[in-house]
């Protein structure tokens, strides 16, 4: 299978993590591979979007592609305490200190919570731009460790 890059099939979420594992791995017991499955399942349970991909050439591995949706990151971010850029006000800060400052370079943070989303910079047409890709692989990094490789 031709790989599209930095995004899944649908060319239009962003791969925000990759997990690899070989396919053709003699030593590989059965109990390694349920255990992986039974991992997978339960990153998919938790609202990750799972899409494999076999290596180019021998088949040799298989890449898994992670995408998180908006709803995940956000409840993660929230969880994570991430801070993340506030919306800017303008305001004439002349009139407090008499002199001209720029406000380009002044961006403030606070740990980002659902519920006063209205107060961060989210991008109106394409909220997907608020996390950088390093958070969003962060947050997934924080979902895979946290997941187990058995049913309970």
């Amino acid at each position: 299978m031709i790989s599209n890059g930095v995004y899944l099939n649908d060319r239009q979420k962003r791969i925000d993590f990759v997990l690899v594992f070989r396919t053709k791995d003699v030593k590989l017991s059965e109990d390694m591979s349920k255990s992986r499955q039974i991992y997978e399942q339960n990153l998919i349970e938790e609202g990750l979007i799972l899409e494999y991909t076999d290596s180019i050439g021998s088949g040799e591995y298989t890449y898994v592609h992670i995408f998180a949706p908006w709803d995940l990151l956000t409840r993660y971010a929230e969880v994570m305490k991430l801070r993340m850029p506030m919306k800017t006000i303008q305001s004439n800060m002349k009139v407090l200190f008499d002199e001209e400052y720029s406000t380009d370079s002044m961006v403030f943070t606070a740990p980002y919570t659902r519920d006063k989303e209205y107060l961060f910079d989210i991008p109106v047409p394409d909220k997907e731009q608020f996390f950088t890709s390093s958070q969003r692989a962060q947050i997934v990094e924080f979902i895979l460790k946290r997941k187990s490789f058995t049913t309970n």
